[in-house]
């Protein structure tokens, strides 16, 4: 059985991307991460620190409140896969 879970945010993350016609770096410079730790952000290897929310709304161009949603909601995802 695949226990392999499809993450909300990160395949959100990159679709507004590349709408936006942004590289991974181009993401990372504007919100001030590191070009690995945005790839690991966009690849579901790491969650999105609240300090960087906002920033990545503005590149992003949507509420912060979609991407605070999607977090909450993975983070619920995973919760519930542990039973």
């Amino acid at each position: 059985m695949d226990t392999k879970r499809i993450k909300l945010l990160p395949n959100r993350l990159q679709e507004l991307r590349k709408i936006k016609g942004l590289s991974q770096t181009q993401v990372a410079q504007a919100i001030g991460v590191s070009i690995a730790l945005y790839h690991r952000i966009e690849n579901g290897e790491r969650t999105i620190q609240d300090d960087y929310i906002d920033k990545l709304a503005k590149v992003l161009e949507i509420e912060s409140e979609e991407i605070k949603s999607l977090v909450l909601a993975d983070k619920i995802e995973h919760e519930t896969n542990k039973y």
